[in-house]
């Protein structure tokens, strides 16, 4: 699986999928000791925050213009 060799990667911190039919996004993001955590983001308010490029971005703003099914 491509996750798996991607997480090998010594310089990446984070990856970050997003779903297309529908709001949500999933973070999973590098911790300081090297082991990888998994966040999850459902409510259009949710602040996905990525420190080492110093971004912040709120879930609905990824979706702006999409219309996704009901």
């Amino acid at each position: 699986r491509k996750r798996k060799e991607y997480f090998k990667i010594p310089s990446m911190w984070y990856y970050l999928v997003i779903f297309q039919d529908e709001m949500m996004a999933e973070l999973h993001a590098k911790k300081e000791d090297g082991t990888w955590g998994t966040q999850w983001f459902t409510e259009p308010t949710d602040v996905i925050e990525l420190p080492h490029f110093d971004l912040k971005i709120v879930l609905s703003d990824i979706y702006w213009r999409i219309k996704l099914k009901d």
